[in-house]
């Protein structure tokens, strides 16, 4: 497998386990509020209220196994064991790939709004620099990674 794609899997890897990392931790968070409120609901009110469980552990156990499966998915994607350097860069492109996606989901009203407030100022945009900055500098970070891994 040539370099290039070495790196642009390694980077789609590292992208996936940040990503199921924040949203496990959001899960998570989620979980612990709806078992803290079907206990409470059980004990203040009714015993009935844990038959909420039932539905609650099957949903519980089957997001378990789907983030193992991603979670051995992602590992199995990386090409190779990432040194300290490596591993950091490639946290800074997954940064900046989060960043576009990010705020390329942003509503078009808002990013009117943030246009139009700069231009007004007669500055140049901030939030356009960002988008086209990063977009350029991603090929030049996955150049530097190729060398890098090469």
């Amino acid at each position: 497998m040539n370099t290039q794609a070495q790196v642009i899997r390694a980077v789609g890897a590292v992208f996936l386990q940040r990503t199921i990392k924040k949203y496990s931790l959001i899960g998570l968070v989620i979980l612990v509020i709806l078992y803290t409120g079907v206990t409470l609901l059980a004990f203040q009110l009714s015993q009935w209220f844990l038959l909420l469980l039932t539905i609650l552990i099957p949903l519980t156990l089957i997001g378990l196994v789907a983030l193992i499966i991603i979670g051995f998915i992602a590992k199995k994607v990386m090409p190779r064991p990432l040194k300290k350097s490596e591993r950091k860069q490639i946290i800074a492109v997954s940064d900046k790939i989060s960043g576009i996606i990010e705020t390329a989901r942003t509503p078009y009203p808002i990013a009117l709004f943030l246009i139009a407030k700069d231009v007004l100022r007669r500055r140049e945009s901030e939030f356009l620099y960002r988008l086209t900055n990063d977009s350029k500098t991603i090929n030049r970070d996955i150049q530097n990674l190729t060398k890098l891994f090469g």
